[in-house]
């Protein structure tokens, strides 16, 4: 077997390898040359293979260290919380790779990036939630009562709506919001017991760290088994997955953290942030230009310092605005040829909103910016906003608080929290498509009135499907409409054998006298 060479020069270069070829050395000149040889051979092979052996161990022991060193020392954790689950884990710290402070500056100080947050959480929110029976099973009225009550107040300090509404302005501004569960404290230190939520309370994203399993990291396996909390106080706060709720913007990368949304165009968004800025603290002297000093060639630093000490206090900021400019020391000042008709302001905040907006998928109209929209044009913005944005958020957060807090942390089954719809812009559009596809035989009347958020009617029919007929005025269910022919002896409108021509006079009425023939008489 060739030695490799990483490890040939420690296996050479040992103390045990140098004596034995030492010793060998001197009982070949002693004489017996044959047995020397064989016994040179002997005690070399088995001082090389000890000294590999032990070259072999420490080679591990440092790729090890190595290894662990790249993905973080693995440790034991425990929930910290006094809450439900202290079972021990073995994990590794996994840091989310997003720069938090960058990130709230883009979305607190891009232009149009509030109102857009705003308005999707509005939007989603809607007038408010509502508990709905679910499909296949049949929910308990005791149940109901008991959602109705926790969603009211999950926390002291909050309903459901106004804890979403925070939720979703982190889940937006930085890809992710967290949600402590509060277990009872009937099964708050029972292992056996299943966790049952008792409260709800909003987290900061910007503190929240994942616990992944350290033994599949290695293998390049990313799988979640806890949340890490910091704090001010440089302590950490241990969760278990189980007293969490955690919702994520998709990401690309695959990554166990949500994206942000103006993650994906930062560098554009901090260019712009830098050249609004360059232009506000321009227009902070009463709109003057800025504009440099010139000292005489004998002028020292001190004299320079001086002037500008003195320009500042006298001539900068708003309170100085209007000032004419009276120079000493035979200081000169020059405008650096940048104006305020140059710098297009306004120009430049209108391209920030529209950038921003944008990635947010929020209509100008509906942030305030109604240039250039007519009566159709916006009807359909809004049909397309709520469509592809407000709906699919809205499905999602539904579906993961019903399944993570209704059925896993209440243990109740037959029911379902939704948002109802409350915009008028989203009613009106809404309302005529559901009640176009429940004509059309897309939707079966409770399908429609779910969608529009009202709560289905318990009649038999109203589960079925049917067609509208052509004289709107009956319902034919689907099954019976399939291979009906349409009945001839009843036309929707006046006998086909004799049409009417465009003009014609009327003789019905030609022994009545109109109102012209009466000025007339």
């Amino acid at each position: 077997m060739k030695i490799p060479k990483i490890l040939e020069k420690t296996i050479l270069g040992s103390d045990q390898v140098k004596a034995a070829v030492s010793s060998a050395k001197k009982s070949v000149e002693a004489g017996a040359e044959q047995t020397a040889k064989t016994k040179y051979n002997k005690e070399v092979t088995t001082a090389v293979n000890e000294a590999l052996t032990a070259a072999k161990k420490d080679w591990a022991v440092d790729t090890v260290k190595a290894i662990d060193r790249k993905f973080g020392k693995a440790r034991q954790y425990v929930s910290s919380t006094g809450n439900y689950g202290q079972e021990k884990f073995n994990a590794n710290k996994y840091e989310s790779g997003k720069n938090y402070s960058t990130l709230t500056t883009l979305f607190s100080d891009s232009p149009g990036s509030i109102q857009s947050a705003s308005r999707i959480s509005s939007a989603v929110i809607g007038g408010g939630y509502v508990i709905k029976p679910e499909e296949g099973t049949k929910g308990k009225k005791s149940d109901l009562k008991k959602l109705i009550k926790f969603f009211d107040m999950p926390n002291p300090d909050d309903t459901i709506e106004t804890l979403m509404a925070v939720s979703l302005e982190n889940f937006l501004a930085y890809g992710n919001f967290y949600w402590e569960k509060v277990p009872t404290k009937g099964t708050a230190k029972r292992k056996k017991k299943k966790m049952e939520v008792a409260a709800l309370y909003n987290l900061d994203p910007t503190k929240m760290l994942i616990l992944v399993d350290a033994a599949k990291k290695k293998k390049g396996i990313l799988e979640k088994i806890g949340y890490l909390r910091k704090t001010d106080q440089n302590k950490s706060v241990t969760y278990s997955l189980d007293e969490i709720f955690h919702a994520r913007r998709p990401n690309r990368k695959a990554d166990l953290y949500g994206r942000a949304v103006l993650e994906d165009n930062m560098a554009t968004l901090q260019l712009l942030l830098r050249s609004i800025t360059f232009n506000i603290n321009i227009l902070r002297n009463g709109g003057r230009p800025p504009l440099q000093l010139i000292l005489p060639e004998d002028s020292t630093e001190a004299d320079a310092e001086a002037v500008s000490a003195w320009w500042e206090k006298n001539y900068q900021g708003p309170h100085n605005a209007g000032k004419t400019l009276v120079s000493f020391k035979g200081a000169k000042a020059e405008t650096l040829g940048i104006t305020p008709a140059e710098m297009a302001y306004l120009e430049l905040l209108k391209f920030g909103i529209r950038e921003v907006a944008g990635q947010y998928g929020v209509p100008l109209l509906l942030i305030g910016f109604p240039e250039g929209t007519n009566r159709a044009t916006a009807a359909e913005a809004r049909r397309s906003f709520y469509l592809t944005n407000v709906f699919q958020l809205r499905k999602f957060l539904s579906q993961k608080i019903t399944r993570e807090i209704i059925k896993d942390g209440l243990h109740i089954e037959g029911w379902r929290i939704d948002f109802k719809s409350a915009g008028l812009e989203e009613s009106e559009a809404s309302r005529r498509d559901f009640m176009m596809g429940w004509s059309k035989a897309l939707y079966s009347f409770n399908e429609a009135r779910m969608a529009m958020g009202l709560l289905p009617i318990d009649k038999p029919w109203a589960n079925k499907h049917y067609l509208l007929s052509s004289k709107n005025d009956a319902l034919i269910e689907v099954e019976k409409a399939i291979g009906r022919n349409p009945d001839a002896e009843k036309p929707d409108q006046g006998d086909p054998k004799k049409p009417a021509t465009p003009g014609e006079h009327s003789p019905e009425g030609d022994d009545k006298i109109n109102d012209e023939d009466k000025e007339n008489k």
